[in-house]
């Protein structure tokens, strides 16, 4: 009888756990917005993002996930050298890193383009090792009327198939509140 107990018990957890991790394949956790006196935005709900001045600061929680990605949410009154013109620029220049070993490298530049996203222009960049050696980096910046926006998401390059879309999809929640 305890056999039979066991086996149930068991094969009930097994299913539990496969309905379970099928349903958080294909149904996405939903999304929470934050936001600053400038604008709001959006991360999935796993993610904790801290408020620091006009920007927050965006990771996973739970586990090892926290090495894996972290996302940077910012918006300032528009500057001299804040331009989609000097952005472009600014993107289009590989920057330099220094790896754990003190040896120095040059990010690799992936793309730069212009997109437009929520009837918005902003310029879009992509490097590698831009910001931290072995993470991709998204960049995601704009100007509307007075402010100057940017996002920055960096993920570790083994996990690209894993957050490579979230970038967009964080530009795309974005609604600005100036």
């Amino acid at each position: 009888m305890i056999r039979g107990f066991s086996i149930g018990f068991l094969i009930t957890a097994v299913v539990f756990w496969s309905v379970y991790g099928v349903v958080n394949i294909l149904v996405p956790l939903p999304w929470k917005r934050v936001s600053t006196s400038y604008f709001s935005v959006s991360f999935p709900s796993d993610w904790n993002c801290k408020l620091d001045g006009t920007e927050y600061v965006c990771d996973q929680q739970g586990g090892n996930r926290r090495k894996e990605a972290i996302a940077v949410a910012a918006a300032k009154v528009v500057g001299p050298f804040d331009t989609l013109e000097h952005y472009e620029t600014h993107l289009n220049t590989p920057r330099d890193g220094v790896r754990s070993d003190k040896s120095k490298y040059k990010s690799e530049i992936i793309d730069v383009s212009r997109r437009r996203i929520n009837d918005r222009l902003w310029v879009v960049g992509k490097h590698r090792g831009s910001e931290i050696p072995s993470y991709e980096t998204h960049y995601f910046a704009t100007i509307f009327k007075d402010l100057a926006i940017l996002i920055t998401f960096s993920f570790h390059e083994d996990r690209a198939s894993r957050y490579e879309d979230m970038g967009g999809r964080v530009a795309e929640s974005i609604e600005i509140v100036w």
